[in-house]
Formats: C-alpha cells, sequence, structure tokens
C-alpha cells in the first residue's frame, strides 16, 4: 500500500511539473496517451515547433521535457552558434537546443531507423537543424545496429555489410559537411560508443569544441568516463553535473551552465 501511494505521488508531481513546463494541454498529451499506442501523436513547444512521439515507446524521452536539464548560457560576443547532437533520439535535445539557442546551427545524428523516421517528422522543415540518419564513430564505416531492451539503447559494432547497416560519420566529417571550423556545443548520447570516440582519432577536432555534454556511459562501456577525461586533459574545463548529464565548458570561454526544468531558466 505505501509502495503504491508513493507511485501515486511520484505521478503527481512529475504531472504538475510538466504542466509548469508544458502547459495542460501538452501534459495531457504526454500522461493521457496510451503507454500501448503506435499511432504517431505531437505536443507544441513553446516555440510553435510541433514534436512528435510514439506513446508506447517515448515516455523516457518525454521526461526530459520536465526533469532538470541543461541551459549554456552565451554571450554577446561569443554566442552559441554550432551544436552537434550525437545520438538524437527523437530529438528531444535537438528541440531544447534549438530553443534556447534559436539562431544556431544544429546537426543531430541518430541511427535507429525508427527514431529517425520521427525525428524526420518533427524537423524536415527546419532549416535550422541538419539531420544524419548514421552514427558518430572514430573512423568512416558502417556500422551495424545490436537491438537493445529499449528503444533509447542499442549498441553498434562495425561491419563491412551495407545491409541492415548506417553510415559512421566522424567528427571532422560532419565539420566538414557543414563547413564548420569549431563545434560550440557537443552532445553525445551514443550508449557507450563515446569509448571509441575519445580513444582513437580524436587529436584532431577535439581542441575545437568549445562545450561537452554527455550521460556518464559506464553502464553501457566501463571505463568511457575516465577515458574521455583523458582525452581532454590537454585543456581545463569547468565541469557541472546536471540531472544525468556532465556538462564540461572550456574555461576560456565566457559560457556558464544555468540548470533548467523544461525550458524556463533559474538562476542555479
Amino acid at each position: 500500500m505505501l509502495r503504491f501511494g508513493a507511485r501515486i505521488s511520484g505521478w503527481i508531481h512529475r504531472f504538475i511539473t510538466s504542466i509548469q513546463a508544458l502547459g495542460l494541454i501538452n501534459t495531457s498529451t504526454v500522461f493521457l496517451s496510451s503507454r500501448r499506442g503506435n499511432a504517431l501523436r505531437t505536443i507544441a513547444l513553446p516555440n510553435k515547433q510541433l514534436f512528435y512521439f510514439q506513446p508506447r515507446y517515448d515516455q523516457g524521452v518525454l521526461s526530459h521535457f520536465y526533469k532538470e536539464g541543461y541551459f549554456i548560457e552565451d554571450s554577446a560576443g561569443c554566442r552559441v552558434q554550432t551544436i552537434i547532437d550525437g545520438g538524437a533520439n527523437i530529438g528531444d535535445e535537438t528541440a531544447r537546443f534549438h530553443i534556447h539557442h534559436p539562431a544556431a546551427a544544429i546537426v543531430a545524428v541518430e541511427a535507429a531507423e525508427r527514431n529517425f523516421s520521427i525525428l524526420q517528422k518533427t524537423f524536415a522543415n527546419n532549416p535550422a537543424v541538419h539531420l544524419i540518419h548514421g552514427a558518430v564513430w572514430p573512423t568512416q564505416t558502417r556500422l551495424q545496429l545490436n537491438a537493445a531492451s529499449s528503444m533509447e539503447a542499442f549498441h553498434v559494432t562495425e561491419t563491412e555489410s551495407p545491409v541492415n547497416s548506417v553510415a559512421a560519420w566522424t567528427i571532422p566529417a560532419i565539420m566538414e559537411n557543414r563547413g564548420w571550423s569549431t563545434i560550440d556545443i557537443l552532445k553525445l548520447d551514443i550508449e557507450g560508443a563515446e569509448y571509441e570516440v575519445f580513444t582513437r582519432n580524436y587529436a584532431n577536432w577535439i581542441e575545437r569544441v568549445r562545450c561537452f555534454i554527455f550521460e556518464v556511459p559506464d553502464n553501457d562501456r566501463a571505463g568511457t568516463t575516465q577515458q574521455i577525461y583523458r582525452a581532454l586533459n590537454a585543456r581545463d574545463y569547468s565541469t557541472y553535473v546536471c540531472g544525468e548529464n556532465i556538462v564540461l565548458i572550456r574555461s576560456d570561454t565566457p559560457w556558464r551552465l544555468h540548470k533548467v526544468i523544461g525550458f524556463h531558466r533559474s538562476d542555479s
């Protein structure tokens, strides 16, 4: 009985927090949609962007809109202009980046076909967001997607076969494709492939990134967080823990982190 009461209390708390972040109509759509439903649903974000999701698969992703998240406050003389969202899923953080930094160019990279198709529905007509159906990796090759327990997690392995695989994109290849010389924000949520990215061929791009954001990926690949810090050892960073993410901002960059619930900045 106590456990049931705690679950109800937690649900009510999340519902109220979501109303504050998304409004009543959007919250009702998110919370009251059948979790078994496969039909696409939409909510309207604060910038009027329609955001598509499937209730059966995407409840965890949608919770990012009403949990603690990050807002990188830039400065008048040093604006955030280029963002890579590696492992974009259906685009929750892509959408938040676009709201916080509406003038920035964003590249959203997603490997899973189902996730990418929904990502396309949301952003296909948004000129600020360039979509790549592929995966971030240290070399240009093909990657086999290995199924996991949810739509939010899978693992990749290199393959020579074009069947049931996606293109691997290196960070320099993405930069060259978009004509970028620097990356202002690099967010990675690539299910342990961070270990590969920060172990091989990183010296030619890592100095050109101002801010890194990543979930602690050690459950997917032991030792990954330590390897990331080894790769970044040549520079000083301001380090923040924000919800389930670690945010690293280069010390020579005049930016600061604000923690947000939904899309609204606080002074923390």
